[in-house]
């Protein structure tokens, strides 16, 4: 007979023991409830996780899309105002790559940050013996 299928054991009727039977299944039971909440809150917020994934991609694209009615509303502002289109297309090209060297520049700047510069100075720091102090 598997162990799933034992009858289950009934609990001691002496008084101490009884006490401390029920003390256990009280604590086992409030841990099931307890993990049964945990259960329910992670798969609550991983459905969040998901749907702020997927409103953050329609975001995205919102973006783009905006962006590309703004630059063409700049290409037609610059013809009407007498440039040739291939002149109008070459100046949002242009401002367009000084929009990405921009975040180029601000990347960099970050990734600089990643190699952890404050702890490698502070390791390199302690190899060199320290002065003495009076």
């Amino acid at each position: 007979m598997p162990a799933s299928d034992a009858p289950p054991q009934d609990p001691p009727q002496d008084g101490l023991i009884a006490q401390g039977w029920k003390l256990f299944e009280g604590v086992q039971s409030l841990l099931r409830i307890h993990l049964q909440l945990l259960a329910l809150e992670a798969r609550r917020a991983a459905w969040g996780l998901v749907a702020i994934a997927a409103f953050s991609a329609a975001i995205g694209l919102l973006l783009a899309l905006t962006f590309l009615g703004l630059t063409a509303a700049l290409v037609l502002w610059l013809m009407e105002e007498g440039l040739r289109p291939s002149l109008s297309m070459l100046l949002s090209s242009l401002l367009n790559l000084g929009g990405v060297m921009l975040f180029v520049t601000a990347i960099q700047r970050e990734a600089r940050a990643l190699t952890f510069p404050a702890s490698r100075d502070s390791l390199r720091r302690r190899k060199k013996p320290a002065p003495p102090t009076l």
